[in-house]
Formats: C-alpha cells, sequence, structure tokens
C-alpha cells in the first residue's frame, strides 16, 4: 500500500495476486520434521541432564565468542561503510590505532609491575598497584 497524501491506495486484488488470492494454507509440520531418534534437541531428563552437564571447553567457546563477534561486523561494517563513505575509513583507522597504543600501555604496565607468578592478576591488581587501595577499590 502507498500513502498517496493522507489517502491509502492498495492495487485491487487482481493486481496483487495474478492468479487470484492464494487459497492454499500450509501447515508447519512436514514430513521432514525431525523424527525422536533424529531430534538435534534432548527428549529425556536424562539426555537433558547429560547435555547441560557436559558443557563446553575453552577452545569450543573462544570459537563461539569470535565467531559472535566476527559475525556481527562481518554484517554491519559494510553497512556503515556504505552510511559513512571514505570518512568511516579514516575513523576505522583513528580507532585501531588508539585500541593498539592503549593494547601496548597495558602491556607496559603490567611488564612494569611485573606480579608474582602465584598472583591471579587482573585489573583491579593492576589498579591497586598504580594508585592503591581507592583504585583496587573502584576496579575491583
Amino acid at each position: 500500500a502507498q500513502d498517496l497524501g493522507g489517502s491509502t491506495w492498495a492495487p485491487p486484488a487482481a493486481a496483487r495476486f495474478p492468479g487470484g488470492p492464494p487459497t492454499q494454507t500450509y501447515s508447519t509440520m512436514s514430513s521432514d520434521a525431525p523424527t525422536e531418534k533424529s531430534s538435534l534437541l534432548p527428549r529425556t531428563e536424562k539426555e537433558t541432564a547429560s547435555a547441560a552437564a557436559s558443557g563446553t571447553n575453552l577452545s569450543q567457546t573462544t570459537y563461539n565468542m569470535v565467531n559472535c563477534l566476527v559475525g556481527a561486523g562481518i554484517l554491519t561494517v559494510p553497512y556503515a561503510f556504505k552510511l559513512g563513505g571514505y570518512g568511516a575509513v579514516g575513523c576505522l583507522a583513528f580507532v585501531a590505532t588508539v585500541n593498539f597504543y592503549m593494547a601496548r600501555l597495558l602491556g607496559w604496565s603490567i611488564e612494569k609491575v611485573n606480579p608474582p607468578k602465584e598472583a591471579n592478576w587482573d585489573m583491579a591488581y593492576l589498579a591497586g598497584e598504580a594508585y592503591g587501595a581507592p583504585g583496587r577499590t573502584a576496579v575491583g
């Protein structure tokens, strides 16, 4: 339907459906639906508990996270370039450079603090070394 200055116009049914309006209904059930033995989802409580207990390992989790991030980037970056033009390329290069520099600063600060091997350091540990107890409390 098109909006023509306040009135809505729709083509006649014959123009929308050249052979006439559709009369066939479709069912969501098909013969290709998974059977009980070929189902992708666990069916019994035992199968559900077994699937929940197995979880994923570190490499599978890492792969899934990277897949989500890269997949979103593949879908959105071309659209952003379409909207931003060549200015978006410069903006992306600037952000990548700042990100690279900040990662280098973080690496240098970790080297400077030189946490003991047995310490499980994190950002709160680094803030505590840089700013003392207030930094550790603010970050952690």
